[in-house]
């Protein structure tokens, strides 16, 4: 359990993120042996980056340390797919409670180390929109019931909402969201989870932006935004509205900054690394990454701000470098 001071979002002066995780795991030449482990699963699980808590949580540590020595304020958990609906596709799905638990506990130890009084770490639950889009399966079967297929989701995402919530972790990150269905639904099961529990953490909403400046499911991220925080039953859940991945922070800079007329969220900003070459490389350098986002700043006032897909521990440590100077 985390035992930090609550955690605070101040604008213009940003905590640090952490950077990408999938593409870091990329390196390291992990086999089908280092995804199995030695669970007995059935299928072959390689591609399910988030059992590796289970399998080779030293690799996960690992990397939740870099980011740390980088000078990351806050690590996410490698639970981005760590629901049931995505667990099973693996035939994992009744190990996701132990696969958020373990992740989060990773994380919380590295954090730990790291934390002093004046200069606390946190660790954000990482919850991702599964690829099931709610919109888009409504569009395609009208036979569906869309408040069975909401309640079902929701089930999904509360599974690991309680686990992460139960094993400490100081805020969630609904990260990588694109349709305003799947929100609500994840958001419906974090008040219920914190119902039960009697706790409650921040919330972090992220939505990324397809080619077009739009979500891929239609809105701009102002209607999103809009939809979701005006709704009665769990708007005021939200403690920040966010952007990450889609492009380098140019590009996706201005939709930021576009939604920030619209907000007064405080505001999470982390993109890729520029846009992946076709051999799956991001060119986008740790300086001009840093140099973007600190301009950004000066204008939409940031409270917390990291990398996405292809940024490593190296960009996280020139963009803290550039904040500590300010």
């Amino acid at each position: 359990m985390s035992n930090n001071p609550a955690f605070k979002f101040t604008p213009g002066a940003p905590l640090i993120l952490d950077g990408g995780f999938g593409t870091e795991l990329a390196k390291c030449g992990l086999t089908a042996a280092d995804f199995a482990g030695n669970l007995g699963l059935p299928l072959n699980q390689d591609g399910n980056l988030d059992l590796l808590a289970l399998t080779r949580p030293d690799i996960l540590s690992g990397i939740y340390r870099a980011y740390l020595y980088a000078g990351a304020d806050i690590i996410t958990t490698c639970t981005f797919s760590s629901t049931e609906i995505e667990q099973e596709k693996f035939q994992t799905e009744h190990l996701v409670s132990d696969i958020n638990r373990a992740s989060a506990k990773l994380a919380l130890d590295e954090a730990a180390k790291f934390s002093t009084a004046e200069h606390p770490r946190y660790v954000a639950g990482s919850v991702g929109p599964t690829s099931h889009s709610l919109t888009f399966a409504l569009i395609e079967d009208e036979d569906l019931d869309e408040d069975d297929a909401t309640d079902d989701l929701a089930d999904s995402y509360a599974g690991q909402i309680a686990a992460l919530v139960s094993a400490g972790v100081d805020l969630l990150i609904l990260e990588t969201f694109f349709d305003v269905k799947n929100s609500r639904a994840a958001l419906t099961a974090a008040a219920e989870v914190f119902e039960i529990l009697g706790k409650s953490v921040p919330i972090i909403v992220s939505a990324t932006i397809a080619n077009g400046g739009r979500l891929l499911t239609g809105l701009t991220a102002s209607q999103y935004f809009h939809k979701l925080t005006n709704d009665p039953h769990f708007g005021k859940l939200i403690s920040a509205a966010s952007l990450n991945c889609s492009f380098g922070g140019e590009a996706l800079g201005e939709y930021l900054a576009e939604l920030a007329k619209e907000t007064a969220l405080p505001l999470c900003f982390y993109p890729n690394a520029g846009l992946p070459a076709p051999d799956g490389s991001y060119s986008e350098t740790p300086e001009h990454f840093a140099a973007v986002i600190k301009t950004l700043n000066e204008t939409v006032s940031l409270s917390v701000t990291g990398g996405c897909c292809g940024t490593t521990p190296a960009h996280i440590a020139t963009l803290a470098a550039a904040f500590t100077k300010a």
